[in-house]
């Protein structure tokens, strides 16, 4: 059966309390088009007085994101379907400012020496020796979208498949996903199965987080906190799936056949002036929500009341 949002929600206060999860992120009110070189079409958001960009904090004010991003895979992502996720909640953080490369580029003008730009190298950020362009850039791409939902999906379901406690795990369906790390011969039971599937998943999952993630001190008048930031989209969302990995107890569809973690309606956001303007009120989950989707409710409903009739 699926874990559903509240499940997500849960395991992000066990790992770490709502103000430490403070990280924000941004999203503009439009997006332009683009293609480069023949490239896959990307997004870009206009600079100027009338598309500011709008703050929010993805691991407090939607704590079931990645629950929903990795769940676009199920369907065909048209291009309606990718912009409309985008202007919701921006970009992946897929596009970076490099900094090496302009100072290379500036170096071999002037005609430095390897010294000189390696000097200046070392004076660089060391998050990723660059900036993540929230206003998106030619990495911000369709195809690279879509790759990215069907890698989440791929996690999700993988863990569902083997996590589920009605049922063992599918070792076939394991053993697909094993083969292509060359290690299916190693899956041959329920048991192989689960431990390969988890420690794959938690793998891959600590992967992107160490890469994006950091963690982060925060002040609370004479108290230093310890809580969690990240440099893009991609990395906040894989910070929630870490806390679904490492929580207790899950909730999960009630519909016959269905494994999936519930997923959740997302209400409309509510302004609260709490010395700042821009203050987003976190969402509420849904605790009344027990089907993953309106296909899985209408199939209970046809099972236990329809057919029961007969």
């Amino acid at each position: 059966m699926p874990v559903n949002a509240g499940y997500f929600l849960q395991s992000a206060n066990e790992a770490v309390e709502r103000e430490l999860r403070a990280g924000e992120w941004q999203h503009y009110p439009d997006y332009d088009t683009r293609e480069a070189g023949g490239a896959s079409e990307y997004v870009y958001a206009p600079l100027n007085e009338k598309n500011k960009p709008i703050s929010y904090q993805p691991l407090v004010q939607t704590p079931g994101l990645f629950l929903e991003f990795a769940g676009l895979a199920d369907e065909e992502i048209t291009r309606e379907v990718w912009l409309d996720w985008i202007k919701r909640y921006g970009v992946l953080g897929l596009e970076w400012d490099d900094l090496v490369r302009h100072a290379a580029q500036r170096h071999l003008e002037l005609g430095s020496d390897l010294g000189g730009f390696l000097s200046e190298v070392d004076q660089l950020p060391r998050s990723k020796l660059g900036s993540v362009l929230l206003e998106g850039g030619p990495k911000e791409s369709y195809q690279n979208f879509v790759e990215e939902t069907r890698k989440a999906n791929g996690l999700l379901r993988l863990y569902e498949a083997v996590t589920d406690p009605e049922q063992e795990p599918d070792v076939e369906l394991v053993r697909k996903h094993a083969d292509r790390e060359g290690l299916g011969s190693w899956v041959r039971t329920p048991r192989t199965a689960r431990t390969w599937a988890l420690g794959w998943v938690s793998h891959v999952v600590q992967e992107r987080v160490a890469e994006d993630c950091y963690p982060s001190l925060y002040q609370d008048g004479d108290t230093v906190l310890y809580g969690w930031g990240f440099h893009t989209l991609l990395g906040a969302m894989y910070l929630q799936m870490m806390w679904l990995l490492t929580s207790t107890g899950e909730v999960r569809c009630k519909a016959r056949g269905c494994n999936r973690i519930i997923t959740y309606e997302q209400p409309e956001l509510q302004l609260e002036d709490l010395g700042r303007k821009d203050y987003r009120k976190p969402y509420k989950v849904r605790s009344d929500k027990v089907f993953c989707s309106n296909r899985c409710k209408h199939r209970e409903y046809y099972h236990t009341t329809r057919k029961g009739k007969r």
